[in-house]
């Protein structure tokens, strides 16, 4: 591998230039990510309409409200993440050429990839929610709902990183996807209670940023059930039943946040070290 000759600073700049000019170009692509986000937002708001706003009291009024909750972070999750999993194998051969010759480092591909991806997925995450706030009536914050969202998008697209990395091609990213991604369902609370999954598979919840995210939106979302309900006592006791259900604790809330910034960051590097370690026998 040849020595970077340019400065980081010039790196960072061409690769952002390059990074910004290709998404520009390739309309295609972001219509079709944002157009499925319309589409299955628009679905789920259709489906779920005015889940939010159904008394907690009632058991199907609340089992509406948290399946509409889980639809849309699932396909939060989704729909950030496929697109990076799918984009980055046809990248890869041109950052391994590039790499080994010196033209930029690891770091500043990262950082300039990063700079664009991560803004682009707070506005689909801003998207998401336009759409689905109003119209499944959610009762949280809007913008802590988002955050939380988009959180959940960044750290989902570097476990799509990682895979992306791994793998020679775009078929074998979508034979292995399941693989990565089914299991942050699992791990979410949603199917089953972590404190039934066997002891020696719990640590793998850390991994799975699904789980950490819906446990903010859960606290976001069900802070106070009593003002859409005519016992607002019983449906309080039974929003916090739910996220007691869920594993949910509301003063933990930083330790998620913590969780979901060192996913993000941790992926992100091993992404970066599975990529440098292929380099070294490009050639």
């Amino acid at each position: 591998i040849q020595p970077v000759e340019a400065s980081f600073g010039k790196q960072l700049y061409k690769l952002l230039e390059r990074e910004l000019v290709a998404n520009k170009r390739d309309t295609a692509a972001l219509a079709g990510r944002f157009g499925i986000t319309i589409f299955l937002n628009t679905l789920f708001g259709l489906i779920f309409a005015n889940a939010g706003a159904r008394d907690a009291a009632k058991g199907d009024g609340l089992s509406s409200h948290f399946g509409a909750i889980v639809m849309v972070t699932i396909g939060s999750m989704f729909g950030t993440a496929q697109p990076v999993m799918l984009g980055f194998p046809l990248e890869r051969p041109i950052f391994l050429r590039e790499y080994t010759t010196g033209t930029y480092s690891c770091l500043a591909y990262f950082l300039s990839k990063g700079l664009v991806e991560v803004p682009l997925a707070f506005v689909q995450q801003l998207v998401t929610y336009m759409l689905v706030y109003p119209m499944l009536d959610l009762q949280g914050d809007f913008f802590q709902l988002v955050a939380a969202a988009w959180a959940l998008g960044i750290a989902s697209s570097s476990v799509a990183i990682v895979l992306g990395c791994a793998v020679p091609d775009v078929k074998a990213v979508a034979e292995l996807a399941p693989a990565v991604f089914v299991p942050q369902m699992l791990f979410a609370g949603f199917f089953v209670r972590i404190s039934q999954i066997p002891l020696y598979l719990r640590w793998a919840q850390y991994l799975c940023a699904l789980k950490y995210c819906l446990n903010l939106i859960l606290i976001i979302e069900f802070k106070d059930c009593t003002k859409t309900s005519d016992s607002p006592e019983i449906a309080q006791a039974a929003c916090n039943a739910l996220l007691d259900t869920n594993d949910v604790e509301r003063s933990e809330w930083r330790i998620y946040i913590a969780v979901l910034a060192a996913l993000f960051l941790g992926f992100r590097l091993l992404g970066s070290a599975v990529l440098i370690k292929k380099a070294e026998s490009f050639y």
